[in-house]
């Protein structure tokens, strides 16, 4: 039985479901991408596995319009931190702290980063622009 927040595998669930905020494997530049659109505001967030070490994640937080990145270690107990001096048993507790108090951080963690997952394609002499609600003809 898995606590709520706890990881299985590489799955980021909460009381059985998966989480808004968990991205998986994306890259850096691509979870910049995704927290710089419109949609989303100041503070929005997602957690990604690390592309550098091996079960670790990584933060990404919009702030204005930049995006940092936090690299967020695990404990061999299996809790995590961004700073030593806080641990957390689940993801879901760091991702609840963070979400009350900065806590060094550049901004409190707001609304997990909106997932837009339309594809686009080029027909004939029309280009069809990707947009939150569908295809639109440019």
């Amino acid at each position: 039985m898995t606590r709520p927040g706890q990881h299985v595998g590489r799955q980021i669930t909460r009381d059985s479901v998966a989480v808004l905020w968990y991205f998986g494997r994306i890259k850096r530049i691509e979870a910049e991408k995704k927290l710089l659109l419109p949609e989303n505001e100041h503070g929005a967030f997602l957690i990604r596995d690390s592309e550098s070490r091996r079960n670790d994640y990584s933060l990404s937080v919009r702030d204005g319009d930049t995006v940092k990145h936090y690299r967020i270690r695990q404990l061999d107990d299996g809790g995590f931190f961004i700073a030593r001096r806080t641990t957390f048993r689940t993801l879901q507790d760091l991702v609840e702290h963070y979400s009350n108090d900065a806590d060094g951080l550049c901004v409190n963690l707001r609304k997990p980063c909106i997932q837009v997952s339309v594809s686009c394609s080029v027909r004939f002499m029309g280009v069809l622009r990707c947009l939150p609600w569908g295809l639109v003809c440019v």
